[in-house]
């Protein structure tokens, strides 16, 4: 008996637009959209140093925008997961400490349910 099933590889197409890559899926599942960060080639993650003479509630402040920034634009949480490590290792670059990391993966926490 011959084998008359084959297989169907899927196909993606992205789209990116401003900040918002979507991606669009189609294969043996059916159709499939996620969104994630879209992150430009020359993008420097240059945030404020952590020893900044800015405002302490500056820096939580902006970086607390950012956190939730990726909870809302990111669909899936291996996307999320993505955008949050690369974010974590520039704060990291920027001398920021384990806990204040700590403190923004809390914002994460308690916001990821809400989107």
């Amino acid at each position: 008996m011959m084998n008359r099933t084959r297989k169907i590889e899927e196909e993606e197409t992205r789209i990116e637009f401003l900040d918002i890559d979507t991606v669009l899926g189609w294969g043996v599942a059916g159709a499939s959209m996620s969104t994630e960060i879209c992150t430009k080639e020359a993008a420097a993650d240059l945030y404020i140093q952590a020893s900044s003479a800015h405002p302490e509630s500056l820096k939580i402040g902006m970086n607390k925008e950012e956190v939730i920034r990726y909870i809302s634009l990111c669909s899936r949480e291996k996307e999320f997961e993505k955008a949050w490590n690369r974010f974590a290792k520039a704060l990291n670059g920027r001398e920021y400490t384990a806990k204040q990391l700590k403190k923004q993966e809390k914002v994460w926490i308690s916001n990821r349910d809400r989107h």
